[in-house]
């Protein structure tokens, strides 16, 4: 009730003690193409490197475990059209507000695709649409979404290996979208949407309860020297997080 009125009374009247903050929900949406189960190959000092995928894992571990009390953590795996995506278009590893031990348990089980699609725009799109947006609700879930309050934030970390491949059709585009990246995937068809999705993410779509400029991206390239990158890939990325926040 208290973190309630932190979001919800009128500035004078908050401001007169100090209330909780509300923590942000932080959602990883990861690459779950074929690439990240290759090794990582842009690191010559590596002498035995592993799977892209395996540093990944480790390292959302670490974060996800050492985390302040309270803040919760969601992972997404982009969609390839198999396993648990039906009515998500994305693969629904961990919901945000599932306890510690079970979002650990769901990432140390995840086999990697052997799918070559990357589809950051459509998954992402599809986020919006089949969590985002849901109402808020307990018990925590995929089907309840996590905007508790008028303060309430989500943060959308896209976490990829390349530039999208697979992904011309998101639901979810900025026309025009100023400095915005365009390039094309292996089939010829554009393949940098995601840009254009995160700017709807955060300049468009109204979550319930928030409303416009409650959900924010940021992006991680990973493996970025490696020789077999797009070189559209590390502008791809970063235009997310620009036009995301």
């Amino acid at each position: 009730a208290v973190v309630a009125l932190a979001c919800l009374l009128p500035r004078s009247a908050a401001a007169q003690e100090p209330l909780p903050a509300v923590l942000p929900e932080v959602i990883f949406l990861i690459d779950d193409s074929a690439r990240m189960g290759q090794n990582w190959d842009g690191d010559g000092s590596l002498t035995a490197p592993d799977a892209r995928w395996t540093y990944v894992r480790d390292a959302l571990i670490q974060v996800i475990q050492n985390a302040p009390v309270g803040m919760n953590f969601g992972v997404a795996m982009t969609g390839d059209g198999s396993g648990s995506e039906t009515g998500f278009g994305f693969e629904p590893l961990a919901y945000p507000g599932q306890p510690v031990a079970d979002v650990v348990a769901a990432l140390n089980a995840h086999t990697i695709s052997a799918s070559g699609d990357r589809t950051y725009a459509e998954s992402y799109a599809n986020l919006i649409d089949n969590y985002l947006e849901r109402s808020y609700n307990t018990p925590r879930s995929w089907t309840t979404g996590p905007f508790a309050y008028s303060c309430s934030q989500a943060v959308v970390i896209v976490i990829g290996s390349n530039i999208g491949e697979s992904d011309s059709s998101p639901l979810y585009r900025t026309t025009p979208l100023t400095n915005d990246v365009l390039c094309n995937d292996t089939t010829g068809f554009q393949a940098c949407y995601l840009d254009d999705t995160a700017n709807y993410a955060y300049s468009t779509f109204s979550a319930p309860n928030a409303g416009t400029g409650s959900v924010t991206t940021h992006s991680i390239l990973l493996d970025s020297n490696s020789a077999t990158v797009d070189g559209d890939a590390a502008n791809l990325l970063q235009a997310a997080a620009n036009q995301g926040q």
